[in-house]
């Protein structure tokens, strides 16, 4: 018997439909030209090829942060925002340009020097409780900031953690068992109730002190005081007030601290601490317009976040903007909004690239600081004593001169210093015997009055009395009249 014929056409096809068979073909050509769509003119893009790290290299953490910036994703994001804040601190770094009309120094706080780019730093409450305190302590510490914007948590929780410790526990902690306990859970994080009550013993006479200072008090110059009281090396605020670092907190009652306040305007004779709110926001704002560029680091939202876009839109735009937190932007929150909601408003510069990496901040912020701000970190500044405060203090020698002899009103005495008054590490004194800013104040003041005697000769404190009795020469030279303190 004869085969039939193979056809060529489809299974499914009518032999006898020829048009039928023609127009699969057509559906055939139109849906390969969907799917395999050629370019129909080149896209404009970086050419960055999308790669991971290769672990045939070994484990190198510098080279896997690299990396990210190729991952794509939220890796990618943080890649980008290690670039602009590396910009920040480069052009931050720079000397700054001043015409005849430009002031040297910001007008608040007094004496603390314009950079070529003011650098905000804005987080909120919860990430004190975490471990990101010991990182943003690291940025005051080392004068890498010029601006704080935090809530009144922010506050506390640095001060209440210089006096007690917190501790690591579980989200699914149950509430009940805590409170009856006497343990407050932030998230995964169980903060003991007697640490509060330890707060509150060390701030109300803080709060009595500067009750009966006639100080317009605002919440800046607070924390301030509150930076110098705690006394604590591991206290942000502490090197915020070493620094000159203003620390700005629009909600300051909205905590333990506002608790305090309450506190102590209904048991303080005069009706407590008065805070003036308005002088703080003409400072931040001042700050913003005054500055030649500025870039914002903000981890989390609300009114940190808000507080200090405001501040930039009143100079039309931060010049760098990063963002680090969780919120998304469908309930039209502030919060949420990406950066380039803060364009439309004015408060990012149009031609600013700024990033919002979509993460907790805790996971990333370590990361970021590791590839910008402690990247070229040459060591921790040596500590030095001070007498006046009964404390031990950070920073070079310069910075310790910075502090006293520069007040003595002559820069030529303040290189003279530098060389004379050899100041030495923690647990030794100065060559000289000086031991304080106010002891060098007495030793020039002597020796300008041709009766005392400089670092070569003044050996301990008791022996510039000494030196004074006997009278002679002193090795500063002749008197300046004039230049006493």
């Amino acid at each position: 018997m004869e085969s039939m014929p193979r056809s060529n056409q489809p299974a499914d096809l009518n032999l006898g439909d020829a048009h039928n068979f023609n127009g699969i073909c057509d559906d055939l050509e139109m849906a390969r030209a969907a799917v395999l769509m050629e370019e129909a003119a080149p896209f404009q893009h970086d050419n960055i090829e999308i790669k991971g790290y290769d672990f045939n290299n070994g484990v190198d953490y510098s080279a896997i942060l690299d990396s990210y910036m190729t991952v794509g994703f939220q890796a990618s994001h943080l890649g980008k925002a290690i670039n602009q804040i590396n910009e920040m601190i480069r052009i931050r770094e720079e000397p700054v340009n001043l015409d005849e009309h430009t002031d040297a120094f910001f007008p608040y706080p007094v004496g603390k020097k314009r950079k070529s780019l003011t650098l905000f730093l804005g987080y909120t409450s919860n990430l004190i409780s975490s471990g990101l305190r010991d990182i943003f302590k690291f940025l005051a510490q080392h004068d890498m900031i010029d601006c704080i914007v935090t809530s009144a948590g922010g506050v506390e929780e640095d001060i209440i953690k210089a006096l007690s410790p917190s501790f690591l526990g579980e989200f699914s902690m149950d509430g009940q068992s805590l409170r009856d306990s006497g343990m407050n859970r932030a998230g995964n994080i169980l903060i003991p109730n007697g640490n509060y009550c330890t707060f509150e013993e060390w701030i109300m006479p803080v709060l009595d002190e500067c009750a009966e200072e006639k100080i317009n008090w605002t919440p800046s110059k607070l924390i301030n005081r509150l930076g110098k009281k705690i006394n604590n090396p591991s206290s942000i605020y502490y090197w915020c007030w070493r620094n000159k670092i203003p620390v700005f907190c629009p909600g300051i009652t909205d905590g333990s601290l506002g608790d305090m306040l309450y506190f102590h305007s209904v048991t303080h004779p005069n009706g407590g601490l008065k805070i003036d709110v308005v002088e703080d926001i003409k400072h931040i704002n001042t700050m913003a317009i005054r500055s030649h560029k500025t870039g914002c680091v903000i981890l989390g939202g609300g009114i940190v976040k808000h507080h200090i876009n405001n501040a930039n839109l009143f100079r039309n735009g931060s010049d760098f903007s990063v963002y680090i937190n969780t919120g998304i932007e469908d309930d039209g929150s502030d919060s949420g909004a990406r950066p380039d909601e803060a364009i439309s408003w004015g408060k990012i510069k149009g031609s600013a690239k700024p990033v919002k990496v979509f993460s907790d901040a805790t996971l990333v912020f370590p990361l970021v600081v590791a590839k910008t701000f402690a990247k070229d970190f040459k060591g921790e500044k040596e500590a030095y004593f001070d007498a006046k405060e009964g404390e031990e203090v950070a920073g070079e020698p310069e910075d310790f001169l910075n502090d006293t002899a520069i007040h003595l009103g002559t820069e030529d005495y303040k290189a003279e210093c530098i060389q004379n008054f050899e100041i030495m590490k923690i647990g030794e004194t100065m060559s000289s015997g000086v031991t304080s800013p106010d002891m060098l104040r007495q030793t020039y003041n002597r020796s300008v009055e041709g009766t005392g005697y400089c670092s070569s000769d003044i050996t301990s404190p008791d022996l510039l009395d000494t030196k004074e009795n006997e009278g002679g020469p002193n090795s500063l030279g002749d008197p300046k009249p004039g230049n006493k303190l």
